[in-house]
């Protein structure tokens, strides 16, 4: 069982094993409307990372950050400041596109759906942390029970309130959550929520992360996606734009992450 704070104090620990900010040089940063992003150049190469952008969070203060610093990866991504918090995600997933690079454990050459990568049949129930529309029909096609949990008000049409995972969440056979759990601090309650559950599965746009960062989290499988053309999705994203317009410059993948 993951505990209060196990997840990121094993993240951080991953991190400081792992990433190397004398690598890192940070080009260009933006809290956008719908994604936050930080482009690096890495070993002369651009590498694209996003994070859900929490425009309420952002209302309540002031900007805090003036520059994202390499070097202070961990204080970002365990920062109680929204701002921080996006920008680290972000700059941990640029750093993660790299780390995919190095290791040579995705195929690009096509996309790779999670409905199609994970073994579900018609007896399970399959739990949606975030209404992540497409998945969850094409979800919905294979299983006898669907439930989606969504705090979006603008979003929510059949779902439930996300409160309601601490009612349902062990009686999932399987877990999609949206990436932005790691921007909302709530991936600790979550997973422990829904531990009886065979698969958790980190989905979407800020799932960009190397499963070597998340070992050990009580997350088993990674659906996210690796971006090809950083410039085409950052002058979307400046235009307001959000997940299909990322998607038509990346790759989905799904890779499993070591226990």
């Amino acid at each position: 069982m993951v505990t209060l704070m196990a997840f990121y104090d094993r993240l951080v620990v991953n991190i400081k094993q792992l990433y190397d900010p004398s690598l890192v040089e940070v080009i260009d940063a933006c809290i956008c409307l719908r994604y936050t992003y930080v482009l690096t150049r890495i070993e002369r190469k651009g590498y694209l990372g996003l994070s859900h952008t929490f425009v309420d969070h952002l209302r309540r203060r002031g900007p805090s950050v003036t520059l994202v610093d390499p070097a202070r990866l961990t204080d970002y991504v365990l920062s109680r400041d929204p701002y921080e918090r996006q920008l680290g995600i972000a700059l941990l997933n640029a750093y993660s596109q790299y780390f995919y690079d190095k290791t040579g454990i995705i195929d690009l050459s096509g996309d790779v759906d999670a409905s199609d990568a994970l073994d579900i049949n018609d007896r399970d129930m399959v739990l949606f942390i975030g209404d992540i529309r497409p998945l969850v029909e094409r979800v919905r096609e294979r299983t006898r029970e669907v439930l989606i949990l969504e705090d979006d008000l603008c979003r929510r049409s059949d779902s439930l309130p996300g409160t309601y995972v601490s009612l349902i969440g062990n009686r999932a056979d399987i877990v999609f959550i949206t990436g932005s759990a790691l921007v909302n601090g709530s991936l600790d309650y979550v997973v422990g929520m829904t531990r009886r559950a065979r698969e958790k599965v980190l989905v979407g746009p800020t799932a960009q992360l190397h499963p070597s960062f998340l070992k050990g989290t009580g997350i088993t499988r990674i659906a996210g996606c690796y971006v090809f053309d950083p410039e085409k999705v950052i002058g979307g994203l400046k235009l307001g734009y959000g997940t299909r317009w990322i998607l038509r410059y990346s790759r989905k993948f799904v890779v499993d992450v070591p226990g």
